[in-house]
């Protein structure tokens, strides 16, 4: 969307009303400059957004032991499974599918990794902390930021959800894509969006 910002021609993102780019030239900029500066606009956005997604796709294919997994909500759920076992049970997650298995012992956890059981991509639950943060840990914005779960300038979204009482409980990658839960009391409202950032915007738009 073209407009005047601070005396020069800008195109300006419809949602936030944000310059995205300058005219650089004199007058008005003609409909050529204006259509091939939203074509790049565009390709850049979706190739952020296919980054995004890629990411995740690598991360998930890259854990190989227990200390890789830095998603919050899995280990949140670990911290909780964890206090269930009793003496000798064994914790695995499973990459493929994302999902927890208690195992009665050792043996049962080695030949559960053996001939069709490999493709689950089994990791056992070691200790109960990563690099000394506990499992049951909440979600960190500065932690999200550091994995490439979010940027620093979705900041605000997590100001506004604050501002207005509600605390994100767990926003993870699922196979719907990327899902936020935020809490306030006993009431949970989930939002989910293709990308980390949306999510956190709708959510931040549309809780009261």
């Amino acid at each position: 969307m073209l407009k005047m910002v601070n005396g020069k021609w800008a195109i300006v993102s419809k949602s936030e009303g944000k310059p995205l780019v300058y005219y650089k030239g004199e007058g008005k900029p003609s409909k050529e400059w204006i259509e091939k500066e939203e074509k790049r606009i565009k390709y850049f956005k979706h190739k952020k957004e296919e980054k995004v997604m890629k990411t995740y796709k690598v991360f998930a294919e890259e854990l190989k032991k227990w200390k890789d997994v830095k998603n919050s909500a899995v280990k949140r759920e670990a911290g909780k499974m964890l206090k269930a076992l009793d003496k000798g049970e064994v914790l695995a997650y499973s990459v493929e599918h994302g999902e927890f298995t208690i195992f009665k012992d050792e043996m049962e956890f080695v030949q559960a990794q053996k001939g069709k059981g490999k493709a689950m991509k089994w990791i056992k639950v070691e200790g109960k902390s990563i690099d000394g943060q506990k499992l049951n840990e909440a979600f960190n914005f500065k932690g999200a930021v550091k994995h490439g779960f979010l940027d620093k300038f979705d900041k605000p979204y997590v100001d506004e959800l604050e501002k207005k009482g509600w605390e994100i409980e767990e926003f993870i990658l699922t196979s719907k894509g990327f899902e936020i839960l935020i809490k306030k009391g006993s009431k949970r409202v989930e939002y989910i969006d293709k990308t980390p950032s949306k999510a956190l915007k709708q959510a931040a738009k549309k809780a009261k």
